[in-house]
């Protein structure tokens, strides 16, 4: 898996339709829409954090306890991640509601149109090693820049 995939996994549209439509303030009545994340803006460091456990409530009424559950999947990650494509203005493909064509995901050289830069350098990796959120150890790998 690779974390650009878990990206878009998280900024995928949905649409609301049938009982998930919602009431619009405007006509006051129940419309069909489409409910999607974006990046309103960018910080100067990006942190992200990947949930790798699965909580998962007990099927028995009389335990109160939460199981969780290690996902256990490789996710490769680049040295350097491109933000652009969850920006605002971008969803599915389209800026305002214009099918992108030559400009890729909204950026005309590294910029997007409001936010500025849009490209991240990596600089380090949390790992967390062990098999709960109860336990376990956490190691950091820094990337160290090279010496001018």
């Amino acid at each position: 898996m690779r974390l650009a995939d878990c990206l878009r996994g998280y900024f995928a549209s949905e649409r609301l339709v049938g009982d998930e439509r919602y009431d619009c303030p405007t006509c006051r009545k129940r419309c069909d829409g489409v409910r999607a994340a974006r990046l309103l803006s960018l910080p100067p460091n990006l942190v992200l954090h990947l949930n790798r456990f699965d909580t998962c409530q007990s099927s028995d009424a009389h335990v109160a306890e939460r199981d969780a559950e290690k996902r256990r999947g490789h996710v490769e990650f680049p040295l350097t991640l491109d933000v652009a494509e969850w920006c605002a203005g971008v969803v599915d493909g389209h800026v305002d509601g214009a099918r992108l064509g030559h400009v890729d995901g909204g950026v005309v050289d590294g910029h997007a149109a409001h936010l500025g830069p849009t490209a991240y350098d990596l600089c380090a990796v949390v790992v967390h090693k062990g098999e709960s959120t109860s336990g376990g150890h956490y190691r950091a790998y820094v990337r160290v820049p090279p010496a001018d």
